[in-house]
């Protein structure tokens, strides 16, 4: 007989296919042939490839953006359409009650009133009654640039309060001037248990034809050599 190759000696030496191997020395296991699988091995895995999902890619930074804003637009209309609180209204004081009200000069009585201008002479007091306890108000008189009018005045306290003011000088023919009823501390007149009111005012206008203006000066010459 010819001598047997190495390839024809390995398959004479491999057992039959499915035919399980000698035991393994080491562990005591049973060896089967490399590459061999059982039928409900291959099934198994074919179910378990077949329930792996693939996995959903990440959305993509458009996609973000967009989602983003459709959830914030009704948000923001929502916002934009709801009005803003609106801020509470300055709190009216009310008015004061004004029994009388009359600028006087010796027997001449001259009735005012704060809707209309009152024209009186030019010697005239001022005299004001009010219908509640205002022992901190004064009575001003004011010329036609704001400025105070030097007066002395006089307040009488009672169940109404009775204010006088008496100019120191004559007032000027033609001139307008403000008299005011206002509080000593700030213009809010407040009574004796601290209620606060509106102040008074009265215009009034002076009879008379108005003073003209003095003539003004004309410059003199300059002689020769004078610096």
């Amino acid at each position: 007989m010819w001598p047997m190759t190495r390839r024809e000696d390995r398959r004479a030496r491999s057992p039959p296919p499915g035919r399980p191997l000698e035991r393994n020395r080491g562990t005591g296991r049973r060896r089967t042939r490399a590459g061999a699988r059982s039928p409900a091995f291959l099934l198994g895995f074919l179910l378990a490839s077949c329930e792996r999902a693939p996995p959903s890619p990440p959305p993509s930074p458009a996609a973000a953006a967009d989602a983003g804003s459709t959830a914030t637009a009704p948000a923001a209309a929502e916002a934009i359409a709801r009005p803003f609180p609106s801020a509470s209204p300055p709190l009216e004081r009310p008015a004061l009650p004004v029994h009388s009200a009359q600028a006087t000069n010796g027997d001449e009585f001259v009735p005012m009133t704060a809707q209309a201008l009152s024209t009186v002479p030019p010697g005239a007091s001022f005299r004001v009654a009010i219908g509640v306890r205002a022992p901190e108000a004064r009575l001003v008189l004011l010329d036609g640039q704001g400025a105070w009018v030097p007066a002395t005045g006089s307040a009488e306290v009672g169940s109404e309060t009775t204010y006088e003011l008496r100019p120191s000088d004559l007032l000027r023919p033609g001139a307008l001037y403000e008299l005011r009823l206002e509080g000593s501390g700030d213009r809010t007149v407040r009574d004796a248990n601290g209620q606060g009111y509106e102040p008074l005012s009265f215009r009034v206008q002076v009879s008379g034809k108005p003073e003209p203006p003095p003539p003004r000066r004309k410059p003199g010459r300059r002689h020769k050599g004078s610096p």
